[in-house]
């Protein structure tokens, strides 16, 4: 039975994003291994008094003082501690002061992520290593509580999002298009700017367009690379990817049915639009989960895999929205497609619940006794039904 090999490594890195990508680069390469990020020297000097690490990856520009004071620390105290230099500055001088501090390598930015792995890979002397069919050999309910129960989730990154996110040079706003139709960098990216790593106010941010301006670009693509590194983002089984196209699908019927609501109901159709691409959140997380799983050596059938989506979506949502730090307001339109808290009177909370309701087909009834609580006469009305409901499955 073969391990994937696993390592503890330090990042010493004050680019949030950029740690992160970095970290989803190392998970990629040596599954399993402990990753702890930090963005100063002192935090990163405490932990490696108590932990040390096998491998070290060290932006030369931090706050304070330059990520040679650590390496200098990491040299004298555990030389069989691979270090790596990562800066944006390759002057001569840069060069000379990481020699001084014994680095194994210099990774100048910006950088291919295939380069990275490439080098680490080469660095560490080992190959990269993927998960193993006898490594995982676990039915998929089982593989899926315990993958749960970890909590590290993600969103599927495919087809054209996937090839923009090699870290090609690309049309900004081509790919700011490309990113605000998929659910992965939509969310992502309003979620990263409600952090305090960037959101320095505290100001809720449920606009793509703010977010990316508060963001930068670069940064944006950063995260996107980030996304796309995570085990499973790949999905690569036709069943699975059947199943993506019919997620994505049905939030592209939700953003174009709460577009012609809000248009006609006079209230801006960008929120209902978002949140609309974020309806099958909690069913694109777990079929990433399952494409780890089918990477393992697992061969999925259909009636099983929609039957582990229905029981585990809702949660795994609720939880990558948490642990996304989307606005709650943005988190409460979504969860209005599947109900309606009593009471409600916000027009953008029952529009998202008349397209949840006209996309499953729900009770007829219920619907155009809500497109009256939003301002439609019965021509209206009726209008809306011939153009969502067939002739033969009018009320």
């Amino acid at each position: 039975m073969s391990h994937a090999v696993s390592y503890r490594v330090m990042i010493l890195e004050d680019d949030p994003s950029m740690a992160e990508l970095l970290g989803h680069v190392v998970r990629q390469l040596w599954a399993g291994s402990r990753v702890s990020t930090f963005s100063d020297v002192p935090s990163a000097l405490k932990h490696w008094y108590e932990h040390k690490a096998d491998l070290v990856l060290v932006d030369w520009t931090l706050p304070g003082e330059n990520g040679t004071a650590f390496l200098d620390v990491v040299h004298r105290e555990a030389p069989l501690t691979r270090r790596v230099m990562i800066s944006g500055n390759v002057d001569k001088q840069v060069v000379i002061e990481a020699r001084k501090v014994g680095v194994d390598g210099f990774i100048a930015k910006p950088f291919q992520i295939q380069d990275v792995m490439q080098r680490l890979a080469a660095i560490m002397a080992v190959p990269k290593s993927s998960l193993t069919g006898d490594a995982l050999r676990e039915p998929l309910p089982d593989f899926l509580r315990r993958e749960i129960q970890r909590g590290q989730f993600g969103l599927p990154v495919t087809g054209k999002l996937r090839l923009n996110a090699d870290g090609s040079q690309h049309d900004p706003a081509e790919t700011l298009q490309l990113w605000r139709q998929h659910p992965a960098p939509l969310a992502r990216l309003i979620g990263a700017a409600n952090t305090g790593a960037y959101n320095l106010d505290g100001r809720a941010i449920e606009s793509f367009t703010e977010a990316v301006k508060l963001l930068g670009f670069q940064t944006a693509n950063t995260l996107i690379q980030g996304l796309a590194m995570q085990p499973g983002s790949d999905i690569q089984h036709p069943l699975l990817q059947d199943l993506v196209k019919e997620f994505l699908n049905d939030s592209l019927r939700i953003a174009a049915i709460a577009t012609r609501l809000a248009r006609a109901a006079g209230a801006p159709p960008d929120p209902c639009i978002n949140a609309a691409m974020l309806f099958r959140m909690g069913e694109l997380a777990c079929l990433q989960l399952i494409q780890r799983w089918v990477t393992a050596g697992g061969e999925p059938e259909e009636a099983e895999c929609r039957h582990e989506l229905a029981k585990h979506a809702p949660e795994v949502g609720n939880l990558l929205k948490m642990q996304w730090r989307l606005p709650l307001n943005l988190r409460v339109r979504v969860g209005a497609m599947y109900s309606l808290q009593p009471g409600t009177v916000k027009v953008d909370r029952i529009i998202m619940r008349i397209a949840g309701l006209v996309l499953s087909q729900g009770e007829r009834k219920e619907i155009r006794r809500l497109l009256g609580r939003i301002g439609f006469d019965g021509d209206q009305i009726n209008a809306f039904m011939d153009e969502w409901y067939p002739p033969a499955m009018r009320a």
